[in-house]
């Protein structure tokens, strides 16, 4: 009987275990959504993805990656797109937001890809809110270097797999295990998302080029800091070498109104900056005339007083001379 009793209250137990464990495993249910998309230059359009958690089980998540396809009609012949997050746009704890580096463009597959953050641990985790407006992952800008394909959408289409382009996915902590929970059909497009893109935008202001410096040190690595006055919201501004424009995202910067200053080193002899408008690519008001400098070469000649071996423990004096 005492046997019998022990039994019973181990099997209650390890129920007890087993059903703490079953709580613990509810995973988050949840809604993704690409929504609040606008066109704000002729070669600008923007859209928000929010998260929002719809269940009673709470959503911390862990990380999050996004592939989202798009129409390449709207790209003109010669387009190159960039892709940013538009500056404090996202809702997350500034651990798991996304910076400028996750961002980018597959141009062969026209996806649109954000890969994820590392995971912070549950205790740093973001908490999703359940109510309508949710939480911004974040707002992404797409720019292109020349002005897009008028009357046409952009169609942003959630991407799967990496024959797509990139897969989207979802993680939360359940309990504090980082999980996939991603469900497709939990992906999903709330108007406005797909805006009709138009051209009739104002031109945008011509604004002054600045230069750190104008002559560099002519040594890997070095060279010159452009910078722009000021930029206006919705514009782009892409950096030119000697006629040639900077490849990747270093030669771009896109308008927020304030000064801003390009991530690449400048080394043209010229370098200059355009941006785009509605009808093409127009000049800012000056160029920067740059000049590399050769680094001075000093030769340093050491001797030593006595100059043949001494036994261990003698002192030997050492004198340079340039």
């Amino acid at each position: 009987m005492k046997n019998q009793k022990l039994s019973i209250q181990w099997f209650l137990l390890l129920f007890l275990i087993l059903l703490g464990f079953g709580i613990k495993a509810q995973s988050p249910t949840y809604n993704c959504r690409i929504t609040n998309a606008a066109q704000v230059s002729c070669n600008v359009w923007e859209f928000d993805v929010v998260l929002q958690r719809t269940g009673t089980t709470v959503f911390k998540l862990a990380q999050f990656q996004m592939g989202i396809n798009m129409n390449p009609a709207i790209i003109p012949s010669g387009g190159i797109i960039n892709i940013t997050p538009v500056p404090g746009s996202s809702q997350l704890n500034a651990s798991q937001q996304p910076g400028p580096e996750k961002f980018s463009y597959d141009a062969v597959k026209n996806c649109i890809i954000v890969t994820p953050v590392a995971p912070p641990g549950s205790a740093g985790a973001s908490t999703i809110s359940n109510l309508p407006a949710g939480t911004r992952l974040t707002r992404i800008r797409v720019g292109c270097n020349l002005a897009f394909n008028t009357a046409l959408t952009p169609d942003p289409t959630w991407c799967w797999t990496l024959a797509q382009g990139y897969q989207t996915k979802m993680f939360a902590y359940v309990g504090v295990i980082n999980t996939d929970i991603t469900v497709q059909a939990s992906h999903t497009y709330v108007a406005p998302s797909n805006p009709t893109l138009t051209g009739g935008f104002p031109d945008p202001i011509a604004q002054t080029v600045t230069s750190d410096v104008t002559e560099y040190c002519n040594l890997p690595g070095q060279g010159a800091q452009i910078s722009l006055a000021s930029t206006e919201a919705g514009y782009t501004y892409y950096l030119f070498s000697n006629g040639t424009p900077v490849s990747g995202a270093a030669g771009v910067v896109f308008g927020t109104g304030s000064a801003a200053t390009f991530g690449a080193v400048a080394t043209g002899a010229v370098m200059s900056v355009k941006s785009p408008s509605c009808t093409g690519m127009l000049d800012m008001l000056n160029t920067v005339s740059l000049s590399p400098a050769n680094p001075v070469v000093s030769c340093v000649t050491i001797t030593a007083s006595p100059a043949t071996a001494v036994p261990p423990g003698t002192s030997v004096t050492f004198h340079h001379s340039l």
